[in-house]
């Protein structure tokens, strides 16, 4: 595995998550089943290969069961775009046209990452919709997502969103 599939909190020695790792780690051989907040659809060939023994063989089954909501504590206000304009916007698009993309609750990106990714979405010419985490756990970057897309040549609010939340499924 490369350094850069690596969690960037696992890298930070004695971070809350890199702790937690390595203590609760080596226990999961004993659990009778895993809970991922997923679905088959999108990770079928990762769920396959880590339910096939090809990834870690003492892993007990891994049970996809998202994806979830996030939890009351997790909700935040969407100070950027009402979901009601989202979904709208979401409506108006030819079936099939816009490419969803999203790391997760728990995956913060740097400004850099943020700029290199935003860069290739515009550039590749396709609608998308991008929600991004930026505040990594303890700390919030400078400038924010939006403010970094509305910079970038080529990227409209017609032909792509940038949210910081969506809660639409």
């Amino acid at each position: 595995m490369s350094i850069s599939s690596v969690p960037p909190l696992l890298l930070t020695p004695n971070s809350l998550f890199a702790n937690i790792f390595m203590q609760d780690g080596p226990k999961l051989p004993r659990f009778n089943g895993i809970l991922i907040n997923t679905f088959d659809g999108i990770e079928t060939e990762a769920v396959e290969l880590l339910n096939g023994g090809k990834v870690i063989e003492a892993l007990p089954p891994l049970f996809t069961v998202g994806p979830l909501v996030p939890c009351e504590f997790e909700k935040v206000d969407d100070d950027q775009l009402g979901n009601a304009q989202l979904l709208k916007w979401l409506d108006d698009q030819a079936e099939g046209s816009v490419v969803y993309v999203s790391f997760g609750s728990r995956t913060a990106l740097s400004r850099d990452q943020i700029k290199e990714l935003g860069d290739g979405l515009v550039r590749c010419g396709f609608r998308f919709l991008w929600v991004v985490k930026e505040k990594l756990v303890d700390r919030e970057e400078e400038e924010g997502s939006l403010e970094i897309m509305e910079k970038m040549e080529g990227w409209t609010k017609e032909t792509s969103w940038v949210t910081r939340q969506w809660e639409g499924f």
